[in-house]
């Protein structure tokens, strides 16, 4: 995971009104809380120490909040966050 990120509150639509919902942020960037359905924040927990991908996964794999989301969403999701920035390789 990238030291910089900081917590912050993400915007998530639900019906017609956007509420706040705990994300995370690198400076200068905005906040996400997740991508698509996929919660973030348990994966960057799962990647807190370097791992593979596919100790992250199954790490990240028993948190509540993926349990549902099976592993190919929850592998895009960790593409796309190192392309973003919020993961980084050992």
């Amino acid at each position: 995971m990238a030291q910089e990120l900081v917590p912050a509150a993400a915007l998530r639509r639900v019906g017609d009104v956007l509420e706040p919902e705990p994300g995370l942020a690198l400076p200068g960037s905005l906040p996400i809380a997740r991508l698509g359905r996929v919660v973030i924040a348990p994966i960057c927990r799962a990647f807190l120490q370097p791992q593979t991908v596919d100790r992250g996964i199954a790490l990240a794999g028993q948190d509540p909040a993926l349990f549902a989301c099976g592993s190919a969403a929850v592998r895009a999701a960790i593409h796309e966050l190192f392309q973003r920035g919020f993961l980084r390789q050992a």
